[in-house]
């Protein structure tokens, strides 16, 4: 049991401190080989090596995204897509990360969400609402907030990805996994640390497959 703790924190202590493309190869090497084919959301036969993601998008196809919905992207959604222009599948639960030309404001891609969704509005505080990690509560979330996400995954199993522009740390923006399954959203202070925490997510599963 030790050996196979560590082997596991040597695993994510590498992915946190790994370049995007290692780390997208250490994801794509693991979902590919490891994800049974009921949640798998991508077509097998068009991977080659084991490799989920593509060709990196090019810098003047980012600015001219950039340019036409009048911001700049968070640092490391820009260093994602300059590696990876999209991914199919980031965790056991989100997939089909967009390329740059589908990537939109969510009230422009899902006004129909957007309508459904307003129609549960409450009120939540920023002491509820300024909570990460374990202690968040994923229905704590701003609805005012959703509505000025930009989306930049497809909906795959009741899941989408999203980044508020009205938070931000830095350079980064907060980074949602919004699920009806949730209910709610777990939100990351990062596109990076999205990834990450998904990914680990789904490596412990995969480790732990008969735990509660």
């Amino acid at each position: 049991m030790t050996i196979f703790i560590t082997e596991k924190f040597n695993l994510m202590d590498a992915a946190k401190n790994q370049d995007w493309k290692k780390l997208l190869q250490t994801m794509s090497a693991t979902i590919y080989t490891r994800v049974v084919e009921n949640m798998t959301y991508y077509d097998k036969a068009a991977v080659a090596e084991d490799w989920l993601g593509f060709e990196g998008a090019t810098l003047e196809s980012i600015e001219a995204k950039e340019k036409s919905l009048g911001m700049a992207f968070p640092h490391s959604y820009r260093e994602f897509l300059l590696t990876s222009n999209g991914f199919r599948q980031i965790s056991l639960f989100a997939g089909n990360l967009c390329p740059v030309s589908d990537v939109g404001w969510l009230k422009d891609k899902d006004p129909e969400f957007i309508e459904i969704i307003s129609q549960f509005d409450y009120p939540v505080s920023d002491e509820d609402y300024y909570v990460y990690g374990e202690e968040q509560q994923t229905e704590n979330l701003k609805s005012e907030f959703l509505k000025e996400t930009l989306q930049i995954s497809e909906w795959v199993d009741g899941s989408v990805i999203l980044l508020n522009p009205n938070v931000k740390f830095g350079e980064e923006w907060e980074a949602w996994i919004y699920a009806n399954w949730y209910p709610g959203a777990h939100r990351y202070k990062s596109f990076r640390e999205l990834i990450e925490g998904e990914f680990y997510a789904t490596v412990e599963i995969l480790d732990n497959p008969n735990r509660d």
